[in-house]
């Protein structure tokens, strides 16, 4: 009976991290008109973006669960993760080539995000970690918080523009991010 409230504490922790994400995203509604061609082309992008966005997230699962199904902790998983990445970016690479004829490994862009890659490197280092002592899904749920940093990243540095109830939106969704992942901290410890 003891196992209880920490069950629901822990699906209300992130059912409120899920829906301060949500609101962190909500846009001020824009009466934009769009003609059938863009909305085709919407469509299709759409679908091409949700099947990666599939392959992405097992991918993604894969590399939360498997370090933690074979006992290797975040030392260990970290260089075979990190060949794998190294690998599919490159394959990545290759079939733009490919299909759009434009070649990535020729484009300064590409080599700025090396930097981007290695501050990734270090999350994802730390997050193993964290999983390896807090388990999958504590370490998972507590890694989500990184959108508190993005969000408020990409308006004070990328300066993005938001609307004043954008602005409230933002607000409260973080609120409620924080507050869930202090709820899913209290849970494990």
């Amino acid at each position: 009976m003891g196992w209880i409230l920490p069950k629901l504490s822990g699906f209300a922790a992130i059912i409120l991290i899920v829906g301060g994400i949500i609101l962190t995203t909500k846009r001020s509604e824009n009466v934009q008109q769009i003609s059938a061609t863009e909305k085709t082309e919407i469509n299709k992008n759409m679908t091409s973006g949700l099947l990666i966005l599939f392959i992405g997230t097992l991918g993604y699962i894969g590399y939360s669960a498997f370090p933690k199904v074979s006992n290797a902790d975040g030392f260990k998983a970290f260089l075979p993760q990190t060949i794998e990445m190294l690998v599919m970016g490159t394959i990545f690479g290759i079939s733009m080539l490919i299909k759009n004829k434009t070649n990535p490994f020729k484009q300064i862009t590409s080599y700025k995000n090396i930097i981007t890659g290695f501050l990734f490197g270090f999350g994802a280092l730390f997050y193993l970690i964290s999983t390896r002592l807090n388990g999958v899904a504590t370490g998972f749920t507590l890694s989500q918080l990184c959108v508190v940093i993005s969000t408020v990243g990409g308006i004070v540095v990328l300066h993005e523009h938001k609307t004043k109830r954008e602005m409230i939106y933002i607000a409260v969704g973080l609120s409620l991010v924080i507050i869930g992942g202090i709820m899913i901290s209290f849970i494990h410890a």
